[in-house]
């Protein structure tokens, strides 16, 4: 919880955490047909000793500003979203940006590992991501499906390469059986889910 604190910028934390050098979404996008597509990405940061950290990209704890929303971080540049067609910084919106990623694999004769993601979604490029990373599988992504805390916590462990951990008792309401039950539990070991 503390590595999360150290990103909001007006936070009150110990001043020996990092400031993000780094802060890009998970899709590479910065423009949103609408609130619903953004909201289904996050925002990679990295600080300066090379830590990384996941923000969902939730409306609830963005500004809006005229430009579109921001969130409030620790870093140099404000990092600037725009939903329902506007763009920022002569980024292409999120259609032109669909069609270039079609184009591009067409081009190079890739071929999508799911059955139900095409070139023109909007989450093809983080659906082939996680695959090369072994962190999603199977013949189906649902990229429509919401994304859970227990997903999230899976992503985040797997992207650590899966370590094993000794105390299976996380929390109550996670049984040691559940799919997801050593993620929580390393998540709460390594101090990123911290008990209430």
């Amino acid at each position: 919880m503390d590595a999360l604190l150290a990103l909001l910028d007006d936070a009150e934390i110990d001043e020996s955490f990092t400031r993000i050098v780094s802060a890009v979404t998970a899709s590479g996008k910065i423009n949103y047909i609408d609130e619903d597509e953004m909201q289904k990405d996050y925002l990679v940061c990295t600080d300066s000793m090379g830590n990384n950290t996941y923000v969902p990209l939730d409306i609830d704890y963005t500004t809006k500003i005229d430009e579109g929303y921001t969130l409030k971080l620790r870093i140099s540049e404000p990092v600037i979203l725009t939903a329902g067609g506007k763009t920022s910084g002569g980024q292409k919106n999120s259609d032109e940006v669909k069609a270039d990623d079609k184009k591009t694999d067409e081009a190079s004769g890739f071929v999508a590992p799911f059955s139900d993601v095409t070139t023109n979604d909007y989450y093809y490029d983080a659906a082939i991501w996680a695959y090369e990373k072994g962190m999603v599988d199977g013949d189906e992504f649902e990229g429509n499906t919401p994304c859970t805390r227990a997903s999230t916590v899976v992503y985040l462990w797997k992207n650590a390469d899966a370590p094993e951990v000794q105390d299976m008792a996380a929390f109550e309401d996670v049984d040691e059986n559940a799919d997801y039950s050593m993620a929580v539990a390393w998540a709460v070991e390594t101090g990123r889910f911290c008990k209430l």
